[in-house]
């Protein structure tokens, strides 16, 4: 998750901050992992998933890597990747793995989908009309490596809010 304001940066920053629990009820807050970076940007709204096949390559001990997914918001979107079970992160030297010409493209939400034996990523995502209009969506992106990834469909969004396409989560 993120944090608005954290203790120390200038307002409106944003940090990634996580927490840990053994039975999802208890909880313990963690150090911030994720900080603004002057070249790419802050950290806003992503996902953060544990790549048991090691589809990214970065394993190196017996932990599983954990991956974080989300918008440096002057690049787009971004991995990080933690072997010590999410004390420290590192930022994959191919950032971005995922951008577009024209408006953002944030939220990630990516999960395998064993079926197609690919990892499917929901995100906000924009695009433009055959009018010439910038229109809200959620694209649907697939990647068989975390790595690479590609456009496959779009649930367009009507001329209301965002509550089709923010924070998507399928």
């Amino acid at each position: 998750y993120y944090q608005h304001n954290p203790v120390g940066l200038p307002a409106g920053n944003m940090t990634w901050g996580h927490a840990i629990s053994n039975d999802l009820v208890h909880w313990k807050e963690q150090p911030k992992v994720l900080f603004p970076d002057e070249k790419t940007g802050l950290c806003f709204s992503g996902a953060m998933f544990i790549d048991c096949k090691d589809r990214l390559g970065r394993k190196t001990g017996e932990e599983e890597v954990l991956v974080a997914f989300y918008l440096r918001t002057e690049i787009g979107l971004c991995m990080a990747y933690s072997n010590d079970g999410g004390q420290t992160f590192t930022d994959f030297e191919e950032n971005p793995v995922l951008k577009h010409l024209g408006a953002r493209i944030d939220t990630p939400r990516p999960f395998w989908f064993e079926l197609v034996r690919r990892w499917i990523a929901p995100t906000y995502d924009f695009f433009t009309s055959d009018e010439g209009e910038k229109r809200r969506c959620v694209g649907f992106y697939s990647s068989e490596n975390l790595k690479d990834w590609h456009l496959e469909s779009r649930v367009e969004q009507d001329d209301w809010g965002d509550e089709l396409c923010g924070c998507v989560d399928f």
